[in-house]
């Protein structure tokens, strides 16, 4: 798993065009703009980047729990089990999140013609949904 903690290598993320229109998240620069973080506000928390890989099966998991209802996605994330990360696969899972896991923005993309292409729109979520989507990762 590779993990980054500053906004300049989150807004490298495929997603972070969509993330940084989200009016909960705020950007702070460091002295002479080196050092920028991203702070989702409601708590105060800073964002954490993360890139996972996920084989065919479980890939595929993950998209169907994040296009299932908001309202049946803690329920049914808590009963999955946590799926096993790959060094490389088909399957890239992008996601910022707080520490706290009170929120966290999550994409999925396929990867085929030399790109990666999303599976499904950016999901973001709060609270008791978000906490467990994060803790399946």
């Amino acid at each position: 798993m590779r993990e980054r903690e500053s906004f300049a290598e989150v807004s490298n993320l495929e997603m972070s065009s969509t993330l940084s229109t989200n009016p909960d998240i705020t950007v702070s620069n460091g002295f002479l703009g080196f050092g920028a973080k991203a702070i989702y506000t409601p708590t105060n928390t800073p964002l954490k980047a993360i890139i996972n890989y996920y084989n065919a099966e479980d890939g595929e998991k993950l998209v169907k729990l994040l296009q299932m209802p908001e309202e049946q996605i803690a329920e049914k994330a808590e009963k999955m089990r946590m799926p096993q990360k790959q060094s490389m696969s088909n399957y890239r899972l992008e996601a910022c999140l707080t520490a706290d896991k009170q929120f966290i923005a999550i994409q999925i993309f396929g990867y085929a013609d030399f790109k990666n292409t999303p599976l499904h729109e950016l999901c973001i979520y709060k609270g008791k949904t978000a906490e467990s989507i994060i803790n399946l990762l």
